[in-house]
């Protein structure tokens, strides 16, 4: 297939050999270059304009012929080289330079940041990890001087070599967006967001929020710190108190002031002063500081887990106060006393009691009636507090297909109170539902509800098998799926969601 740039054309493969949730990579022919074409073009113009920018930001970095990947700080990130648009000026995808082979794993796939953080994962020694983390650092104080937020520093997104040369490269920059004014929206990646994201002080990440994850990667490859920083149950978020009690005190300075304090973002370290607090920790021909790393992550040695605070001790409880002794029951006196007046005068002692018998049934059967009125209204009311309870953690089955199909990788699921509302767009921090993972296309054989909602279950549970082990602790897969009608309107498209291991959003997931 061939595709006409601003720049060139390119001959394109058919077949994509790498799909997400928002775009599809396919390789170039006869040229070291990919073609990322986005699953829905981008129209709206500051989305454009940022775009136009990269892409000259991109040309002048790579220059013309083989593009230079990983070589330096300005070279490592694939910044987009070419922009393919329809005639109505909306991008359709961009063109970007290939990433090398060094980059790769055997199997073909990005050596991702996983296989430097994690201790099962075989990562390199302390030498090829300090470098690697040094250019991380260098790459987002660029950044920074551009005044360019990435908002989405993760391992998926970051690949490494240790040959010739410990080298990192930044897979996907063509959605940075920048510094001023702060990002109203964009993607983020579980257990890598920043705490303000999460506590819902802020409704996309910024440029804090970068200094925030980089010192989590700091942290971790560092140290081999397994797992990252999340919030407890009780709400409160753990220190990093894995770090070494022989690790340099300027690296423990600038780690706590940066994780420990998780929603204050004045004192987070900048990465410019993270290339250098790494050049003093490591200096060169110093292979003391160096060894002391590679024994902390000895296969052998069990690895530091970070302390988990104490939850609070429970207030005391309230002293109850003392009851009043109960009043001694009244004595059955009146019964001599009617027994005397019948055998004085029955008749007329008849017919007095006949119609205080009358009396107080008329008056029982108001009270009654009232009483049962007062009863109904309660327990109706307490119904009804019920079902509004319910809804915030077990909405209804409803079919609510613009909202759930409109989800972008990303973003989280909310439903609103008032179950009848459509679910919308929001923060992510919820009991029962949560981000939006993956957007799969459907491929089924026929158009049925059964065969929708299975096709998007496998599919869903494929990409959820592909999500890295911390990602997937203590969630599940939940696929959100078009029903008959919105996949003849157009809706062919599944939507992947985490979910709470323990429960799910609703009992279906057609939406």
């Amino acid at each position: 297939m061939r595709i006409a740039g601003r720049y060139g054309d390119y001959d394109i493969e058919d077949t994509a050999f790498a799909t997400g949730g928002m775009a599809a990579v396919h390789r170039i022919s006869g040229a070291e270059l990919v073609f990322k074409r986005y699953a829905t073009p981008v129209v709206e113009p500051a989305r454009l304009g940022m775009l136009e920018e990269l892409c000259a930001l991109g040309r002048n970095v790579h220059g013309e012929g083989v593009p230079a990947v990983g070589d330096t700080v300005r070279d490592s990130l694939c910044w987009p080289i070419d922009l393919v648009t329809r005639r109505s000026g909306a991008v359709t995808g961009v063109v970007m330079p290939l990433l090398p082979g060094r980059f790769l794993r055997p199997g073909g796939s990005p050596r991702t940041l996983d296989f430097l953080l994690l201790r099962r994962a075989a990562p390199p020694s302390a030498e090829v990890r300090v470098a690697v983390l040094a250019r991380l650092a260098g790459i987002f104080a660029w950044l920074e001087e551009l005044r360019l937020v990435h908002g989405d520093l993760a391992p998926k997104n970051i690949a490494w070599c240790d040959a010739p040369a410990p080298g990192l490269c930044l897979i996907d920059v063509d959605g940075v967006a920048p510094a001023d004014p702060p990002p109203s929206r964009g993607v983020s990646t579980p257990g890598w967001q920043d705490p303000r994201l999460v506590a819902g002080l802020i409704p996309a990440h910024d440029g804090a929020s970068d200094r925030y994850a980089l010192a989590l990667a700091l942290y971790r490859g560092l140290f081999l710190v397994p797992g990252n920083l999340a919030r407890g149950a009780d709400g409160r978020w753990p220190r990093p108190a894995a770090i070494p009690p022989d690790a340099d005190p300027g690296l423990r300075e600038a780690l706590e002031a940066t994780l420990g304090t998780p929603l204050d973002p004045d004192g987070r370290t900048a990465p410019g002063a993270w290339v250098e607090l790494l050049d003093a920790a490591f200096p060169a021909g110093d292979a003391a500081a160096l060894r002391r790393l590679d024994d902390a992550a000895r296969p052998d040695r069990p690895p530091v887990v970070p302390a988990v605070p104490a939850p609070a001790p429970p207030d005391p409880p309230d002293p109850q106060p003392q009851k009043p002794p109960k009043p001694p029951k009244p004595r059955l006196s009146a019964l001599p006393a009617l027994w005397a007046r019948l055998r004085r005068s029955p008749v007329a002692t008849l017919r007095a009691l006949a119609k205080r018998v009358v009396s107080v049934s008329f008056v029982a059967f108001v009270v009654v009636g009232l009483g049962w009125a007062l009863i109904s209204g309660l327990v109706g009311s307490v119904v009804d507090l019920a079902v509004s309870v319910r809804s915030l953690f077990d909405p209804p089955v409803v079919p609510h297909t613009k909202a759930g199909l409109a989800l972008d990788v990303g973003e989280c699921l909310v439903y609103p109170v008032n179950e009848k509302t459509l679910p919308v767009v929001g923060d992510c921090d919820e009991l029962h539902w949560g981000q939006a993972f993956a957007r799969l296309p459907l491929d089924v054989r026929t158009v049925t509800l059964g065969e929708l909602a299975k096709g998007a279950d496998a599919a869903c549970g494929r990409r959820f098998a592909e999500l890295d082990d911390d990602v997937r602790l203590g969630f599940a897969s939940f696929a959100l799926y078009p029903n008959v009608q919105a996949w003849q309107s157009g809706h062919r498209t599944a939507v992947c969601v985490l979910v709470r291991s323990n429960h799910a959003p609703w009992e279906g997931g057609r939406v």
